[in-house]
């Protein structure tokens, strides 16, 4: 591989910031209808998610991050956050890029 091509796998700041477009886009990730992103302010929407913040201590190991995304619901019955794996609304890439950003906050 070329020192210049990217891969998802790969946290770097072109793959932090696609994360986070994709966490906050509206018609992908949409993360601020529900949750409040790091020290932001919150929207009137955005508490009914628990605060996305300090994502390290609460997600130490990346995959079960990354399953949490895809399908909150095999963790937790009782979510009402989608299962954006199921339901296709995010792809595999864009679930590991949206995890690479939050473990930012």
């Amino acid at each position: 591989m070329a020192a210049t091509e990217q891969t998802v796998d790969s946290p770097d700041a072109v793959n932090i910031t696609a994360g986070e477009k994709l966490a906050r886009n509206t018609a992908k990730g949409n993360c601020t209808a529900c949750h409040r992103i790091g020290t932001e302010p919150a929207t009137r929407t955005a508490t009914v998610g628990p605060t996305l913040a300090d994502i390290k201590s609460k997600f130490p190991d990346h995959q079960v991050l990354v399953n949490a995304i895809a399908d909150q619901g095999q963790r937790q019955p009782d979510t009402i956050m989608p299962p954006y794996r199921r339901n296709r609304i995010l792809t595999e890439s864009e679930i590991e890029l949206i995890a690479q950003f939050l473990e930012t906050l």
